[in-house]
């Protein structure tokens, strides 16, 4: 079952070890940039996607700001480790995405 959750102290690190398929590189920022980038950016939703206790994938998502409207979101990265992908996992972490997002009151 798959299931998102906080980027944390204690699962960070395990979020960066994450890895694209070569051909992909470039294509998705590092989790490194995205972790970093959220922390000047408070209004940024990052969440670890998980598997039961495996860390599969990175998701985030914010609300927009440029004007502020707190109705309107996009999600801006949505990476699953090579090593994962083709299992239905990202599929899966976009729906309860959409389920958090819509409890934020976005229209």
């Amino acid at each position: 079952m798959v299931t998102l959750r906080d980027v944390t102290a204690e699962n960070w690190r395990d979020c960066i070890r994450l890895s694209l398929h070569d051909h992909q590189v470039g294509y998705v920022a590092s989790n490194v940039a995205t972790i970093a980038e959220s922390k000047f950016n408070p209004h940024f939703h990052l969440r670890a996607i998980y598997t039961d206790d495996l860390q599969v994938g990175l998701l985030a998502y914010c609300h927009e700001d440029d004007p502020e409207d707190l109705q309107l979101f996009w999600i801006f990265r949505l990476m699953i480790d090579r090593n994962h992908q083709g299992n239905g996992y990202g599929a899966d972490a976009m729906r309860l995405a959409i389920d958090e997002i819509k409890k934020l009151s976005a229209t």
